[in-house]
């Protein structure tokens, strides 16, 4: 379930309770987090929407401000807005994510990025890694990393299995990496969670 809240909603929640003057909000970037309230949130826009003939948009909207709030609470990033200025634009970011997400099983490929952004390949990364706090290839396996550990903990599939699924053929090369993200083996996060 994807849910968009408008910059417009979030600068309203910043102006509202994280004493921001000029309503400018923005949010850390938090990929894998697990809230409980945001998770009680979404279900709650989920039920309204698929239990219902007609879905009540004052409750969709009442929700979406409870979201917005929430969020600026627990994720505001606290900068002043002109220190990421200069850093990829948030549909470009967006975009980017989703290509790395939906290719994960794929091999990395900066020059497809930077291509779909419209930009050179150091252009690029030089502002990916402003926005999000890494280069383009370590936020891939971050990515491939988070979702090792979901599959692992979710999922029965084999540690092999799971390396296959987020795009490594040699499992003890994916051990390797997932030890440098963890500190543990795969093997080792399975039992201890």
């Amino acid at each position: 379930m994807h849910v968009y809240l408008s910059q417009h909603l979030l600068d309203l929640a910043a102006r509202d309770i994280v004493s921001c003057p000029d309503g400018v909000q923005r949010l850390r970037e938090v990929s894998g987090e697990r809230d409980p309230e945001v998770t009680g949130l979404m279900r709650s826009l989920y039920h309204e929407v698929t239990s219902n003939l007609q879905a009540s948009s004052l409750y969709l909207q009442g929700v979406g401000q409870a979201l917005a709030v929430h969020l600026a609470r627990r994720y505001g990033d606290g900068s002043e807005p002109s220190k990421r200025m200069n850093a990829l634009p948030a549909y470009k970011l967006h975009k980017a994510i989703a290509t790395l997400q939906t290719g994960m099983g794929s091999a990395f490929s900066l020059d497809r990025l930077a291509s779909e952004a419209g930009m050179s390949v150091s252009h690029f990364s030089r502002l990916f890694k402003k926005a999000t706090g890494r280069s383009p290839s370590q936020y891939f396996i971050h990515l491939r990393m988070e979702t090792a550990r979901e599959l692992l903990l979710e999922s029965d599939l084999s540690i092999l299995n799971v390396a296959l699924e987020v795009g490594y053929a040699s499992p003890s090369y994916f051990a390797q990496l997932f030890r440098r993200h963890t500190g543990i083996t795969p093997r080792e996060y399975r039992h201890r969670s």
